[in-house]
């Protein structure tokens, strides 16, 4: 297949996720081959021109278009709640929940149930001394994790279950 035939197919196919249209849809819209797709996802030779003109490989702009997809799939699950009537509610709150599904799965960090929250801070300016103060710890929101280390190479296994029983309470 040509580049440019190439080029257009993988196109086609990003427009119809882009739309929140199934892969098995979007497959059939650009008249490839899964086989073909992901070939060409796998190859960092394949690439296109984004909307900047510049160059980009195929599986990073599918990664775009997945952050759409979201946003379709976010969009149908809001129509659907708005279109529900008392008779149809529960097959409308559903769907909408489908949809929220599909969003979260096609845009996790923006549309997934799971939040990651990220904990930075800098103990460098502490004293060794304060940072081996418990309470000192604690302000910090640090868990504190006591570790043991055993030498068990030195151990036959007589001396090894000698050991443990007498390290256990």
């Amino acid at each position: 297949m040509p580049i440019e035939d190439k080029r257009e197919a993988f196109t086609r196919y990003l427009t119809a996720v882009e739309n929140g249209d199934t892969k098995k849809q979007a497959i059939l819209y650009s008249g490839l081959q899964w086989s073909t797709l992901q070939r060409w996802l796998a190859d960092d030779n394949h690439t296109i021109t984004n909307e900047r003109g510049e160059e980009e490989t195929f599986a990073s702009r599918l990664a775009r278009a997945r952050v759409h997809q979201a946003q379709a799939y976010a969009d149908r699950g809001q129509e659907e709640l708005e279109a529900a009537t008392t008779e149809d509610w529960q097959v409308r709150k559903a769907r909408a929940q489908y949809f929220q599904w599909r969003a979260a799965m096609a845009n996790p960090k923006e549309y997934g149930d799971r939040k990651q929250v990220e904990v930075s801070g800098n103990v460098a300016h502490l004293h060794l001394d304060a940072l081996r103060n418990r309470n000192t710890v604690n302000n910090l929101n640090v868990p504190i994790v006591s570790v043991k280390l055993l030498d068990t190479a030195s151990l036959d296994d007589t001396d090894a279950s000698a050991q443990h029983e007498a390290d256990t309470p």
